[in-house]
């Protein structure tokens, strides 16, 4: 929404002496201003849902060590990216068989991450335990086959 504003206040530097004082005329007072601007971003759209794509060096073992964890795995038809699901958590990962930049990481919202951290530590992962987290999260950590982040969290209290 900022960036709107940012492009919506630029648009208006842009504009001739006229249309500028028709515009900042609108905004002469702070309560005006705030309608005018929010009647010049279009009407918001409502986020459904967001998703990783992590980098992943091999595909097949990705999937696997994915699907140990619990999730369902599929391989795209084209090949060179994959799909890893759990409940309404889905995970996508794509090779790039060089990747050298900084290690990704998601977050699973999840119901106990106590239970989830002890089902994974017994299948024989390797899981920072949950703890208590100044946001608000119990929140623990696995680290998948490339290196990337894996927290997974439950709310506290």
């Amino acid at each position: 929404m900022i960036y709107r504003i940012a492009a919506i206040l630029a648009d208006i530097a842009r504009r001739s002496q006229a249309e500028k004082a028709e515009s900042l005329d609108a905004m002469s007072t702070g309560q005006a201003a705030v309608t005018w601007l929010i009647s010049q971003v279009p009407f918001p759209f409502m986020a459904q849902r967001a998703l990783p794509v992590l980098p992943v060096r091999d595909l097949s073992a990705s999937l696997d060590f994915y699907r140990r964890l619990g999730f369902d795995t599929r391989e795209w038809d084209e090949g060179g990216y994959g799909f890893a699901t759990l409940d309404g958590i889905e995970i996508h990962l794509e090779v790039v068989p060089d990747y050298s930049g900084s290690k990704p990481a998601a977050i699973l919202f999840v119901d106990d991450a106590d239970q989830l951290a002890q089902a994974w530590i017994s299948s024989g992962f390797d899981v920072r335990p949950p703890e208590d987290k100044e946001w608000g999260l119990h929140e623990g950590e696995l680290i998948d086959l490339d290196g990337n982040i894996i927290r997974f969290g439950s709310p506290l209290g």
